[in-house]
């Protein structure tokens, strides 16, 4: 259940170029905060720096490298796409603050990518994107209530929501894996919980089931989530977190020699950055 990350972020990349294209055409130029006539300000919230960031600090530097392609071969009808980014640390208030930097002080005109489901949520309500008109496009999470147009009207998703990949998760292990005890490890905020609520609502059953905070992943905690899926029997398990808690846990299991069969969420399992960071299995598909 691998799905390249390399892939998303290409497409991601040419999906805004694309839209800022509409957007240059429709504005007359100073007619928005970040639109000039020769520049379309945007930026973007990640952790550039700090446990969750294997993987994730490359997304702004290749979105910045194909702006600047497109920049050298005559912009977006003339104007030239700045990004400017902000490391949040995958912290939730550094998501905040940096965000009001981007908007009050950078004047971008929208944010693009921002990365991270509890962060935005915290953007959203913190920083009040739809009472400032803020666009934040493609957001760099599939949390199924952003899709909510009432509550978040200036907010744009680009990936398939974490329920939706729980529940094709679900018949696949109906499927495939019928009978066997299953576990599950989530990071424990409205990232895991949309796909662990989605798992319920179809029926699958965990003898195991782990959460975790957000930022606690290491090789200790690896260890502690490893002990229980072992004790408990756990013949397949499905990981819904980050690239470095996937790599925690898969590096303890191997190192224990315990070995189930994995299912990893989209998030955490680019295989590229998991033998970056020294995962020693082979990653494939289920």
């Amino acid at each position: 259940m691998i799905r390249k990350t390399r892939i998303k972020r290409t497409w991601l990349a040419a999906a805004v170029i694309a839209s800022g294209s509409l957007l240059a055409t429709a504005l007359p130029a100073n007619a928005e905060t970040g639109v000039s006539a020769r520049e379309i300000k945007l930026g973007i919230t990640l952790p550039l720096t700090g446990v969750a960031s294997p993987g994730y600090n490359k997304i702004g530097n290749a979105m910045d490298a194909y702006f600047k392609y497109v920049n050298d071969n005559g912009g977006v009808y003339g104007r030239k796409v700045t990004l400017i980014q902000k490391n949040d640390e995958y912290s939730p208030q550094l998501s905040i603050a940096k965000t009001n930097e981007l908007i009050l002080r950078d004047k971008v005109f929208a944010l693009v990518g921002p990365l991270g489901t509890a962060n935005f949520t915290a953007v959203h309500k913190s920083v009040g994107l739809a009472k400032r008109r803020v666009p934040a496009l493609f957001l760099n999470t599939g949390f199924s209530g952003f899709s909510n147009k009432k509550s978040y009207p200036t907010s744009f998703m680009v990936l398939p929501s974490y329920a939706m990949e729980a529940k094709i998760i679900a018949q696949f292990l109906k499927e495939n894996h019928a009978g066997k005890k299953l576990g599950i490890v989530y990071q424990n905020d409205e990232f895991g919980i949309d796909g662990l609520g989605a798992f319920k609502a179809a029926g699958t059953k965990f003898d195991v089931t782990i959460p975790y905070t957000s930022g606690t992943q290491s090789a200790a905690t690896a260890q502690t989530w490893v002990s229980q899926l072992a004790a408990g029997g756990a013949e397949v398990v499905v990981m819904f977190g980050v690239t470095s808690a996937t790599g925690a846990l898969l590096g303890v299991s191997a190192a224990a020699k315990y070995a189930p069969q994995w299912i990893l969420g989209s998030v955490g399992s680019d295989p590229v950055t998991l033998r970056a960071i020294g995962v020693p299995v082979e990653i494939g598909r289920a």
